[in-house]
């Protein structure tokens, strides 16, 4: 472990809590997210308004993601991850007493300010985790998102038919501030070493790791908002099925991720992030395509259990770029690159739900089609992996020499 990370106290425990908030907090997520399109459309929407709520929460979260690196700077990487948990609340309080779907576009913004925690999330992470098992501890993060996925939406489907949406919006709220209590105790990053990030230069943008990773990922979140909210619409318009199967499928999808994505992070962590990383991109558009070709209900079973590894993905690309970047770039890095790779992803569910109203199997179809866009951008990024980068090498000597 680099002089860094010891530099943070009980890095083990910190770690340990922030996995218990994390889970937590998805917990109570988890419960209503899959639910809202239709909850949307119980309000009056139709699948180009529900787009319009996912774009609207993609854009507060662009925002609030350009905001995360001065806030971590003038408060610290702890203080903005404890703003982030507990910036969503006013959200189920908003769902809850909306009369009609235009509401729900306040509640968007403000879970997409909730984004707020991914880039000192993921330099957190980075500093608490050795290099060599760093594949490996962002996998967890990821996994303890998807073991929260497991009972929350089948919970909330069945809470949904016995009570109604107004139940679930009260007890995500309440999880919320319960989660956020793991945080307080986690160790800060000393101050020191924010300060010699602030003077070291900054040279990311020419190192092509960071580049196509940050493309990689644009395609990848914007593909995934193409047709997010519209899975649950799609199973009941189509599949006609109601909350409590919807929230079933939602669990395997979830469980399956639980099982897949640490063993993809340690496979990334021993035989390259790039060599792996087609798996997790079939998960994610492939199970789109036979989501629409099932011959039987049933099939849908490993159809969402396929689509877990999806998971994958964010271990794999997150460790690859804290792998190729020093240290002390890291928060300004996850910054920029969230901020980068989330850019185009606003309109891409306002075209989903175009697509959606015209046909409810023309956006899986699409997604489908378009696997060979991110492997392409995978086999380029496989290239670099093989090859030492020397901008890494001088950066590391420049915090040395810091030191």
């Amino acid at each position: 472990m680099s002089t860094e990370q010891l530099s943070i106290d009980h890095p083990q425990r910190s770690y340990a809590l922030v996995l218990i908030a994390n889970f937590l907090w998805f917990f109570g997520l988890s419960t209503y997210l899959n639910f809202r399109g239709l909850y949307a459309r119980l309000l009056g929407a139709n699948p180009i308004e529900v787009g319009l709520f996912s774009s609207v929460f993609l854009i507060s979260a662009l925002v609030w993601t350009g905001l995360s690196g001065p806030l971590c700077t003038r408060f610290g990487v702890k203080r903005v991850l404890i703003l982030s948990w507990l910036i969503i609340l006013p959200a189920p309080i908003i769902y809850i007493l909306a009369p009609s779907w235009q509401w729900m576009l306040l509640s968007a913004v403000f879970e997409g300010s909730s984004w707020l925690s991914t880039p000192p999330l993921r330099t957190y992470i980075a500093h608490v985790s050795e290099g060599k098992s760093r594949g490996t501890a962002y996998s967890f993060i990821v996994s303890s998102i998807a073991l929260a996925g497991i009972p929350a939406p089948v919970l909330g489907g069945f809470l949904i038919q016995w009570f109604g949406y107004q139940v679930i919006f009260l007890l995500a709220g309440l999880i919320f501030v319960i989660s956020t209590f793991f945080l307080l105790p986690i160790s800060s990053i000393p101050p020191q070493q924010t300060e010699s990030q602030q003077k070291r230069q900054q040279k990311y943008f020419s190192n092509r790791i960071f580049i196509l990773s940050t493309v990689f990922m644009a395609i990848i979140v914007s593909l995934s908002f193409f047709t997010r909210d519209f899975i649950p619409l799609f199973l009941e318009d189509v599949w006609g099925l109601q909350e409590d199967i919807i929230g079933i499928l939602i669990a395997i999808f979830n469980g399956s991720a639980v099982l897949v994505a640490p063993l993809i992070g340690v496979a990334g962590d021993r035989v390259g992030y790039t060599k792996i990383l087609p798996l997790p991109i079939f998960g994610l558009l492939g199970s789109l395509g036979l989501l629409v070709i099932a011959p039987g209900f049933l099939w849908l079973y490993p159809i969402f259990a396929l689509r877990g590894t999806f998971f994958g993905v964010f271990s794999l690309v997150n460790a690859l770029v804290s792998k190729h970047l020093s240290q002390g770039q890291l928060q300004s890095v996850f910054t920029t690159y969230t901020f980068f790779q989330r850019l185009p992803s606003p309109i891409t569910p306002l075209v989903g739900g175009m697509a959606y109203g015209l046909d409810p199997r023309l956006p899986f179809v699409i997604s489908a089609l378009l696997i060979p866009l991110p492997l392409t951008i995978n086999i380029l990024l496989y290239r670099e992996e093989k090859h030492p980068i020397k901008e890494l090498q001088n950066e590391e000597q420049d915090q040395r020499d810091l030191l």
